[in-house]
């Protein structure tokens, strides 16, 4: 009974919430009614939190019906979780287990910042507790994408895969600022990529283009660090001018396979190439054998130096434009 009571509310708030917002919006208040419907998602997605912290905290029993080795396959592996991902159109970013229980984090497909309901949430838990064959104290959290980028910088190179190297403009990793942030950005299969608000591929992004990022949360902690990016927006596109230009003057290589070290001379001045440095002549991708002396080039820098040298992540030959 208190549940049909419920459900016929509801539906009467959100029919009573329509007829309001068409009533405003005919008035002229459309943008003081969006600004409520703004604060009312926030509200929900408050209260949403705090429910699944709530419930996190005094469900303090041990698992009963789930063995332990259960549980570890199903929160280090997700095993059988795949399918309940899918039904409810998350992807999961973390998981584990602790003294106090089980906690799994995910982030909605293709609506990064959206989070889920408090009703969502609750009816993910209760499909994991299916797939699991037992219930057992699990926090959801769903992340979402801050307002501000993760980086802001320059794309300075793209490796065989795809991804993108972004160095920060304005956020270095010493006092003495000669090591910017970078970090290379394997873009999602749901990511959102636009320029001026034009949906873009990331074969579209070429290097030199200045961007804002937005990663999944995790960062590999190498130099460059490695993450997966949701969003990225380019502020200005490549100049198309490179950071060097001149007549090649010497080319060499030395060791083998991954060890392979080519560097190129432009003007006198030796550079080290990236082992995913591209060539590019009329407008087409060529091979390092096409590289000669006396011809004419431009160089884009990666941004990492190795020691005083500079990178080399793409060239342009001029001499046959």
């Amino acid at each position: 009974m208190q549940r049909s009571m419920r459900r016929r509310m509801t539906r009467w708030t959100i029919t009573t919430g329509a007829a309001v917002l068409t009533a405003l919006l005919l008035t002229g208040c459309g943008q003081q009614a969006l600004q409520d419907l703004k604060e009312a998602a926030a509200r929900e997605a408050a209260a949403s939190n705090q429910a699944s912290d709530q419930a996190f905290e005094q469900a303090s029993d041990p698992p009963k019906s789930v063995s332990p080795e259960v549980l570890e396959s199903l929160l280090r592996k997700h095993d059988g979780l795949q399918s309940v991902f899918r039904q409810h159109g998350v992807r999961p970013l973390g998981s584990g287990m602790n003294e106090r229980g089980a906690y799994l984090e995910v982030r909605r497909i293709g609506e990064h910042d959206r989070t889920l309901t408090e009703r969502e949430i609750e009816a993910f838990r209760q499909s994991v507790y299916k797939a699991a064959g037992g219930r057992f104290p699990l926090k959801i959290t769903v992340r979402t994408l801050a307002a501000q980028p993760d980086m802001t910088g320059r794309v300075t190179a793209i490796d065989g895969e795809g991804r993108l190297l972004i160095v920060s403009t304005d956020r270095f990793l010493e006092q003495e600022r000669t090591r910017p942030d970078a970090a290379w950005y394997r873009m999602a299969d749901d990511a959102e990529m636009t320029a001026d608000g034009r949906r873009l591929q990331a074969a579209e992004i070429p290097i030199g283009s200045a961007v804002q990022a937005w990663s999944e949360g995790m960062m590999l902690t190498s130099y460059p660090g490695q993450t997966t990016g949701l969003r990225l927006v380019v502020k200005a596109p490549d100049t198309e001018t490179g950071d060097a230009q001149g007549t090649v003057t010497g080319l060499s290589m030395s060791g083998e396979g991954v060890n392979a070290m080519h560097t190129i001379g432009i003007n006198g001045v030796t550079y080290r190439l990236l082992a995913s440095a591209r060539v590019w002549e009329k407008g087409g991708q060529v091979g390092f054998s096409e590289l000669k002396e006396g011809r004419r080039a431009k160089v884009w820098f990666s941004g990492l130096e190795i020691g005083e040298r500079k990178t080399v992540s793409q060239i342009v030959l001029l001499d046959g434009e």
